[in-house]
């Protein structure tokens, strides 16, 4: 049986702004047990780098919407589709900002860090380019979606992020999901000791049943004000649905 409920919260520290960091989560097929979440975050406080923020997300959705209106992506292996739809989004979207940047002879400086996240078939896919970083815990345990030398050497040089260059690296990832497990999408890395704290605190929350986003997130990114975005998906219970139960 399909999974067919995702409850999604979502954090920012306080000193966010919206100009550094946007973010947007939206089921586009409609049905129970799908999402897709994307995140872009500027990699400078300069005008070029939000813009380039704003505009990567815009196309980045824009280019999701379009590859599932026209079914581009919904033949093959789950795992090979979700990847494929997650890099052909990555590629238009930073086509479009390095293009713009170009334009403007601000070629090279209108950079961001993006993040998509899709959840469909029981399986979630995960692509980045820049340090953006994502987690699944399951039974007491957290799994990184990507290794930790590969997040150090994403934030080297400018090279790496969406729009610096005409073309980009993307890493991806794929994993089963079950009913029970919480997953974490977040704008900047963990360090080995956030990564234990929030193993133990979401540990915590499945005595008391109870996972308080705010106060979890407000724990663990304590020394982070300006955190442009924490996500936490719990998959499960399943739920029943009225058309499935008639």
């Amino acid at each position: 049986m399909a999974l067919t409920r995702i409850d999604c919260s979502f954090f920012r520290g306080k000193e966010a702004k919206k100009d550094t960091c946007s973010f947007v989560a939206f089921n586009p097929r409609k049905k129970p047990g799908s999402l897709v979440v994307a995140g872009s975050q500027a990699i400078r406080m300069g005008l070029s780098s939000q813009v380039a923020c704003k505009l990567a997300l815009e196309h980045f959705v824009a280019a999701i919407l379009d590859s599932i209106e026209s079914k581009d992506f919904d033949n093959g292996d789950a795992e090979e589709m979700g990847q494929a739809l997650l890099e052909h989004s990555f590629r238009s979207a930073n086509a479009s900002v390095y293009e713009f940047g170009h334009q403007l002879a601000a070629g090279g400086r209108m950079a961001a860090s993006v993040i998509g996240f899709v959840l469909e078939h029981d399986l979630a896919s995960a692509g980045r380019v820049g340090p953006w970083t994502t987690y699944l815990w399951r039974d007491g345990e957290l799994f990184p979606f990507f290794e930790r030398n590969e997040i150090a050497g994403a934030t080297t040089g400018e090279d790496g992020f969406l729009g610096s260059q005409s073309v980009v690296t993307v890493e991806t990832a794929s994993v089963p999901i079950e009913s029970g497990d919480y997953l974490f999408v977040f704008s900047e890395k963990l360090s080995y000791g956030q990564e234990e704290l929030l193993k133990e605190l979401t540990a915590a929350a499945q005595v008391t049943k109870d996972f308080v986003t705010d106060i979890v997130f407000k724990k663990v990114f304590a020394n982070q004000p300006a955190l442009g975005l924490a996500l936490c998906a719990q998959i499960g219970p399943d739920a029943i649905y009225l058309s499935e139960a008639v």
